[in-house]
């Protein structure tokens, strides 16, 4: 069994973060619910050479936590997953945790600010490897990764002249399943970074032109590679031209100070673009400069198709450890439904990586019906060329509320992938081009029994076929029943 106790450990600090503004006046909500589910799936062991069945004894107990306050915003959900696998060799039973945590605090009104974070997931090292859909497989493949944020800040006003806000940044990586990373070949450690900055924004005596001045010192400290550092400065200014045009431009310096060719930079970073609103339901911005070696480019535009339906564009270049991306997708806030939503770079690793990403996606409500359709396409440039690897992925999702009490949704997604494997040693590669496809569907019905209870019925189907990886080319079946007791 999984001996992880880390949520128990961080979670009362990070929650007594908040408690010195806990006395101001806020709207608590505490909900613990419990859900069981028993799953048979006929593919329980992704890494055993043949497909084997097993029926899933899954029990999810969950805590949510929810504060609402002038001076207090906190979202809490915990849920510590218990597996029981019956026909499994050796041990039977596996605990997984799942923690989202954030809080935003005023400490001293409209001076003194403490954010915190907190995120604990189960994430596959290596794409490569076997991958499901479904969290009730088991798999060497899969380990918690754990990150955390801390974040106080001051701010100070100069009249309508200017803002200012100074930050200290504390950022925490880490993974326990020791076990798991050494088999599975990943050599992602454990990482904790320290920086601060200040920022220097425009008041509101400047209606055309805007600025912003800042300067920002980063230490990321590593255990199994290299420090890495990053220092600058930079102006940013707008200018609004009528209404609905704003041009754009940056300029300043940084210094990328790390034991790597692939990263070290020491130079001028600028860019230029603009901010087009034509109306009240369409932005979008779009920036060009240099901002790493070569040319690069942002874009973000938004659409509102209806007051519950949007179409959104982006467009993300950076330059980072993966240590360092892991911090910033476990807490990227879906612009949909405002929730938490972990997109993760889907590949562990010490190394430097360059991700250039399109996302597309349109997402909306009309009447009893939700839906979702978005598309992804991610280049991992990494700094050892054989670990490299693009990736595009298509999902959708489709639900329907067919009474009061009874809701079903259909979904599916596709993922194909390019990349190089080795099928030598370490002594002596082979490298050889690799064409992965993975696709998933599934369909489920909901239906609440009574206030406090619900029950599901789901099944989802997933395969695989990828050149080169004959083991992992089997197909999937999962169906399941579950019920959930909110307490």
């Amino acid at each position: 069994m999984c001996k992880n106790k880390i949520a128990y450990v961080f979670l009362p600090a990070f929650v007594g973060l908040a408690a010195p503004a806990a006395g101001v006046a806020a709207d608590w909500e505490v909900t613990p619910s419990l859900t069981v589910i028993e799953t048979y799936t006929d593919n329980v062991d992704l890494d055993s050479a043949q497909a084997e069945g097993d029926f899933i004894t899954q029990v999810a107990p969950n805590i949510t936590v929810r504060a609402d306050g002038p001076r207090l915003d906190l979202n809490l959900n915990y849920t510590p997953n218990y597996f029981y696998y019956p026909d499994a060799t050796g041990d039977k039973d596996e605990i997984r945790h799942n923690l989202n945590f954030t809080a935003n605090s005023e400490l001293s009104e409209d001076l003194f600010f403490v954010d915190a974070s907190a995120n604990v997931n189960q994430r596959y090292l290596d794409r490569r490897r076997a991958v499901s859909s479904v969290d009730g497989s088991r798999t060497l493949n899969r380990a918690t990764i754990q990150t955390y944020r801390v974040r106080p800040y001051l701010t100070h006003h100069f009249g309508s002249f200017a803002d200012a806000r100074l930050e200290a940044n504390v950022r925490h990586v880490r993974s326990d399943d020791d076990e798991r990373l050494l088999l599975a070949g990943s050599n992602f450690q454990k990482a904790t970074s320290w920086g601060t900055s200040l920022t220097v924004d425009s008041g509101s005596q400047f209606s055309r032109i805007g600025w912003s001045y800042s300067a920002y010192y980063n230490d990321q400290q590593r255990v199994s590679a290299d420090s890495y550092k990053n220092y600058g400065t930079r102006l940013d200014g707008s200018y609004r031209i009528n209404r609905m045009l704003s041009l754009l431009g940056s300029f300043g310096y940084e210094n990328r100070d790390a034991n790597s060719a692939f990263v070290q930079f020491d130079n001028v970073v600028w860019d230029a673009g603009f901010r087009l609103v034509p109306g009240p339901r369409t932005s979008i911005s779009f920036r060009y400069g240099n901002q790493y070696r070569g040319d690069t480019f942002s874009l973000s535009a938004f659409y509102r198709i209806t007051p519950k339906a949007q179409l959104t564009v982006t467009y993300r270049d950076l330059l980072e450890t993966y240590q360092t991306l892991e911090v910033i997708d476990a807490f990227v806030i879906d612009p949909f439904s405002g929730q938490i939503s972990n997109n993760g770079t889907e590949f562990l690793d010490d190394s430097f990586v360059r991700t250039k990403t399109w996302q597309v996606s349109l997402q909306g409500e009309r009447g009893r019906t939700t839906y979702s359709l978005s598309g992804t396409n991610r280049r991992y440039s990494n700094e050892y060329a054989t670990r490299d690897e693009e990736r595009s992925t298509v999902s959708a999702s489709l639900g329907r509320r067919l009474s009061p009490k009874l809701t079903v949704s259909v979904y599916g997604s596709f993922s194909y992938s390019e990349y190089t494997y080795n099928l030598g040693t370490d002594d002596i590669p082979f490298f050889v081009p690799v064409d992965d496809k993975f696709w998933s569907a599934g369909a489920n019905a909901s239906y609440r029994i009574s206030e406090s209870l619900t029950s599901t019925v789901a099944y989802v189907y997933s395969d695989r076929s990828g050149t080169r990886l004959p083991l992992l080319n089997r197909p999937s079946n999962y169906i399941s029943i579950s019920i959930r007791a909110a307490l």
